[in-house]
């Protein structure tokens, strides 16, 4: 199975794909702190990784991160995936990042995502890089509740006011997000590529009209 998988979760544009779980390309577009390029580079880097060849499925890394760049990658998987005629999942960033570092020889730890407005996604994960806990935000004031854990993730990139020790900083790599695709395919514990968001948005219904006497 062929598996095109992307992630805007970050400044850092990510696109992969994979062939039964060997990367067949990986290119990445955009700076951790520069600016959000997501609309720009997305669709040229997709057109790259892919070449001639067609996914059998899409995977997207659902969040949690800053709405507009998540929503552009969100979005773009599920118009590529009605247009093919294909599957699309969604995988959690903060797992995709424990997977990696996991990947690359690390242990259990914490892994953590910058959501601007002086927050941090965390969620922990064991040394097998299954989640342990529910993905929550710790402001920058209490940071000291991570701390003594494995810190992992490049969350303190971009958010320079702490900057806590942090094992791995290496940030998301779609690669990853494309295997833990297979794994759900695998198991068929297909999962939504809904977005997460750990906050409630800034829109709200409006009020009802005052009625005037």
């Amino acid at each position: 199975m062929k598996i095109l998988a992307l992630d805007t979760s970050t400044s850092r544009v990510t696109v992969a794909l994979t062939d039964s779980e060997t990367l067949v390309n990986q290119l990445h577009g955009g700076e951790l702190t520069g600016a959000q390029f997501h609309g720009e580079l997305l669709a040229g880097l997709v057109m790259q990784c892919l070449g001639d060849l067609r996914p059998d499925a899409i995977a997207v890394g659902r969040g949690p991160g800053p709405y507009t760049g998540l929503r552009v990658g969100i979005t773009t998987a599920e118009v590529l995936a009605a247009a093919w005629e294909i599957p699309v999942v969604g995988v959690p960033t903060l797992q995709a990042l424990a997977h990696g570092h996991i990947r690359r020889g690390g242990s259990a730890g914490v892994a953590c995502l910058d959501v601007k407005r002086k927050e941090i996604a965390a969620q922990s994960f064991d040394a097998h890089g299954s989640m342990t806990g529910d993905p929550h935000l710790v402001h920058i004031n209490d940071i000291d509740s991570l701390a003594d854990q494995h810190l992992v993730g490049p969350a303190f990139i971009t958010q320079t006011q702490v900057q806590p020790v942090v094992s791995d900083d290496s940030p998301v790599d779609a690669f990853d997000i494309a295997l833990i695709a297979h794994h759900q395919f695998a198991s068929g514990n297909l999962e939504s590529s809904q977005p997460l968001y750990l906050r409630a948005p800034d829109a709200a219904e409006p009020a009802p009209r005052k009625t005037v006497l």
